[in-house]
């Protein structure tokens, strides 16, 4: 009897949690709200100086596919930044949803069959995003949008991804890594930039996943600076959840005059 009481308690205080955690979209689908708290989040950081191709698109979800399915059990949050926004602003997301997975749906009464079309509709938002690249538009250096990104709501779970898509052949004219003379002047040069704010950012229980672009043509001096300021630049990682993992994404393009004039 006193295990019914409880369970009938626990289903009352879970009801309204319910309510405000899950919402009908327009299409029918049960999609997941997130809440304060989440179990696990992933971040993913689109750094797209050119469109990638539809073979490059196909890699960039698997990727991120197999990072939501390791992310474990309890509420997953899938948040989406671009640097295709001001840099003027703070940082600010293309898109960020929740999903669950069917041991958790199921202790809330949340149905399990509504979890493919929620992965779905997270991937599909993920697609569009990598669809948004434009040469020409505004962009916000790469560092300043992890940098950014590091002090928000968006990692503080237990576990949380950074998978990062990009050349990280940042160019700006007050920091540039694609016309520095060597690895510790492009650290003194970017930390003379960030004067006054946060520097290098700080990851904690966070696993992060760099995806380069490959770029060619680039000298060997570049190359060089471009490896040592991302080593500083992540070497603040802690937590049993840390870590750092390179590796590159199919294809490549030619470095051209053009495009370093479009991408500063």
């Amino acid at each position: 009897m006193l295990v019914l009481v409880m369970l009938v308690a626990a289903q009352a205080l879970l009801a309204p949690q319910k309510r405000e955690v899950f919402a009908q979209v327009a299409d029918g689908e049960s999609q997941l709200e997130c809440p304060e708290q989440v179990d696990a989040s992933t971040i993913v950081v689109l750094d797209m100086p050119t469109p990638y191709d539809e073979t490059v698109r196909k890699e960039v979800s698997a990727r991120v596919a197999e990072q939501l399915s390791a992310g474990g059990r309890g509420v997953h949050r899938l948040t989406v930044f671009s640097t295709l926004q001001s840099p003027e602003r703070a940082a600010a997301p293309v898109t960020s949803v929740c999903s669950a997975t069917p041991e958790w749906s199921r202790l809330i009464g949340w149905l399990p069959n509504a979890m493919p079309g929620t992965r779905g509709a997270l991937m599909k938002a993920l697609d569009n995003a990598v669809r948004l690249a434009q040469p020409d538009s505004a962009r916000m250096p790469v560092s300043r949008l992890l940098a950014d990104i590091s002090v928000t709501q968006y990692l503080r779970a237990p576990r949380n991804t950074i998978t990062v898509f990009s050349d990280l052949l940042e160019d700006s004219p007050r920091f540039s890594l694609r016309r520095c003379d060597s690895g510790e002047s492009a650290v003194s040069s970017y930390r003379e930039m960030r004067r006054g704010a946060l520097e290098r950012p700080q990851f904690g229980n966070t696993f992060v996943s760099l995806n380069l672009a490959p770029v060619l043509g680039v000298t060997g001096k570049t190359i060089d600076c471009r490896n040592h300021f991302w080593r500083w630049f992540f070497s603040d990682i802690e937590g049993p959840q840390a870590g750092l993992n390179f590796s590159y994404l199919p294809g490549g393009v030619e470095l051209s005059a053009t495009k370093e004039e479009t991408t500063r």
